[in-house]
This record gives structure tokens, C-alpha cells and sequence, in this order.
């Protein structure tokens, strides 16, 4: 409560606490909003809140994302990030006795109440391009033994014949391929069978360090002390190394896929996150080529062969699975579905794109 009010000597006056929704869906974390009044020196009342991430042991095993998202705030490295990409900032860090650990964090709202307009996503790439181009540039890129090491940590391995077997036979049901105006199966079936060659493409590209998983359900715009709007990047537990252009694949399609934003404007969203992201990189002092760039968001949207997949199937049952968006509004089966051909129309694109552009560059 001190530390969120920035006051040595602040008093509780009374508190409470919420479950806030834990959008990835993992095990072993618990996400709570805690709030409530204290009282200043001059006794007068004040409203004060913080975020508390708690870890369970199961949360902490080596590996484990909470263990690294822990590791990387007892480091200092989320409190000196560059440019205005940020990390929530740190106010307390405690050790259960029961092996948990509890992250007691700034509370972020977004000025956009979570429903961003275009023009903010591109000022979000911009923030994510100068924090990925400072480490292209001009900082070190952390080594420790608990970040994540891409692509070797990367979920979701190459698919496996299994996998492109069952694929082929989906993507050959008329109730599939009657949702997309060209032959889907093939098209799918060629993006499994070049997961390889695009890993080995995104791993020879210039790495930075990267969030991993910066969709908009993880970044706040929050205005800053001078009114400049920041990018509060919340849930680092997947910090680490990466190539050039992950973080805006991320950005973009981690976005389409809650429904956070329309597929069908995926090109605007696209052009828009790429040149902010192109800007940001310039700021940071990185002067190479466009194309490294272009490479590693087209080849890193195209490894969401999982996603290709488990959509497919679920538009062959009718009823996609779809994750309400940040705002809470329910998605329709209908909506679902049109954002879920749009969605893998645009990973097809991409990676036709990756492939083009693998076939005339050496990074």
C-alpha cells in the first residue's frame, strides 16, 4: 500500500480484494485486484490499489514461466527497460511459506478502456520496435540461464506426420472448405510441413529481447507523467531471446485470435503495427534492412500451425472455441467463425509472404 501511494508513512484505513480474469489460462497462478483507502500524514483519505500475482510452487518448478517472471523482476531488468515500453512497476515481492511467491504490482488502467482505435496499435509497435531495436543496438542482450531461449523453449514443436495426416483429412470435408473461396487443404498442409525451414529462417535473423506475449489482453496505454502515452507490458512470463519482428506477430495475430479486433480489417492492422514497428526500430538506432523485419513477423505468425489446426477443426464442428475479448462482450458462433476463416487466411498470406521472402534473403 506504501509503495502504490509512494508514502513512507500511509496507513490502511480499510481494504478489499477481486479476481481479475487470467486470460492465459494457466495453472497454479492466482491474479487479484487489491483496493481500499488509506490515511496520509495529514489524515486525510486516500483510494489506493495493486495487482497481486501469486505463484503457486507448482508455478516456480525450473522452466516454469512463473519462475521466470519472478527471476526477472528480483533481477532489475523490468525496471530499466528502454524507450516507453514498460513493466508494471514493482512493489513488493514475497516469499510463502509454502514455496509460493507473491508480485505485488502497480495497478495499470488503459486509457482506451480496452478498446483500442488503429492508431494505437501503431503506437505500440513503435514501443515494442524501440525496445526490441535498443537490444539490437545499443544494450546487450541478457544471457541468464532462466529467460526464455527461443526457439528451443517455443511452444508447440514441429508437427509431426501425425499431425499433418489429420490436417489433410479436415481440410477435405466440404463443411470446411466450403467457408474458404480456394482449396484450404493444401495450402494448410504446406504450413506444417515448412515449420522447420521457417524456425531455422527466424533463428539465422538478428535477436533481440522479446515479450513473447505482447497481444493486446498484455499492454495498457497508460499516460505518463508528462501526458505521453506508455505501453505497460503486463505478464513477462515468457521474456526472452527472439528474432527481429516476433513481438509485433504477436501483437497482431495474438490480437485477431481473441477477437480483440476484426480479421477483416487484418491488412490495415498489419500496415499499421509493421510501420510503427519499422519507426520504433529507427529510434532505437537499428538501420538494417526492411526485409529482416518483414521476414521475422511473417515467418513468427506462420509458426501458429497449432492455431491453423485447432481452428480448422473447430469450424468442421461449428462451434469455435473463442475467448471473450479484454471488454467482456460475448463473441458469436456467426462472428466467431468469420473471424476464425479471416484469421487463418491471413496466417496462409504470411506465410506465403515468409516463403517469398526466405527464397531472395540471407539474413
Amino acid at each position: 500500500m506504501r509503495e502504490a501511494l509512494r508514502s513512507p508513512t500511509a496507513r490502511v484505513r480499510e481494504w478489499a480484494w477481486q479476481p481479475l480474469p487470467y486470460h492465459a489460462v494457466l495453472p497454479a497462478r492466482t491474479l487479484l485486484r487489491v483496493t481500499g483507502w488509506a490515511l496520509l500524514d495529514d489524515a486525510r483519505p486516500t483510494r489506493w490499489s495493486s495487482v497481486l500475482k501469486r505463484f503457486a510452487p507448482a508455478a516456480l518448478t525450473a522452466g516454469a514461466g512463473g519462475r521466470r517472471e519472478v527471476l526477472a523482476y528480483r533481477s532489475s531488468l523490468l525496471a530499466d527497460l528502454p524507450g516507453l515500453l514498460r513493466a508494471p512497476r514493482l512493489l513488493g515481492l514475497d516469499d510463502g511459506a509454502d514455496g509460493s511467491v507473491w508480485l505485488w504490482l502497480e495497478d495499470v488502467g488503459d486509457v482506451y478502456g480496452r478498446r483500442w482505435p488503429l492508431a494505437q496499435f501503431g503506437r505500440a509497435a513503435r514501443h515494442l520496435g524501440a525496445f526490441n531495436g535498443a537490444y539490437l543496438v545499443a544494450r546487450a542482450r541478457p544471457t541468464e540461464p532462466w529467460l526464455n531461449d527461443w526457439p528451443a523453449r517455443r511452444p508447440g514443436a514441429n508437427p509431426g506426420p501425425e499431425d499433418v495426416a489429420a490436417l489433410a483429412r479436415v481440410g477435405q470435408q466440404a463443411a470446411v472448405q466450403r467457408l474458404f473461396d480456394a482449396p484450404i487443404g493444401p495450402r494448410a498442409v504446406q504450413v506444417l510441413r515448412d515449420q522447420a525451414g521457417f524456425v531455422r529462417r527466424l533463428t539465422a535473423l538478428p535477436q533481440t529481447l522479446c515479450h513473447h506475449e505482447s497481444s493486446l489482453a498484455n499492454l495498457f496505454a497508460v499516460r505518463g507523467p508528462d501526458g505521453e502515452l506508455e505501453t505497460v507490458a503486463v505478464d513477462w512470463e515468457q521474456v526472452g531471446s527472439g528474432p527481429i519482428g516476433a513481438d509485433i506477430a504477436t501483437l497482431v495475430f495474438g490480437t485477431l485470435r481473441r477477437c480483440e479486433f476484426d480479421a477483416a480489417q487484418a491488412a490495415a492492422l498489419d500496415r499499421v503495427v509493421f510501420d510503427g514497428y519499422l519507426d520504433g526500430l529507427r529510434d532505437a538506432g537499428w538501420t538494417g534492412p526492411i526485409d529482416h523485419a518483414r521476414l521475422g513477423f511473417a515467418a513468427a505468425v506462420a509458426l501458429r500451425w497449432g492455431f491453423l489446426a485447432g481452428a480448422l477443426r473447430e469450424l468442421l464442428a461449428g462451434a469455435p472455441d473463442v475467448q471473450h475479448p479484454s471488454h467482456g462482450e460475448p463473441i458469436s458462433t456467426e462472428a466467431a467463425v468469420r473471424q476464425w476463416v479471416r484469421l487463418i487466411e491471413f496466417l496462409l498470406e504470411r506465410a506465403q509472404e515468409a516463403r517469398r521472402l526466405s527464397g531472395r534473403l540471407t539474413p
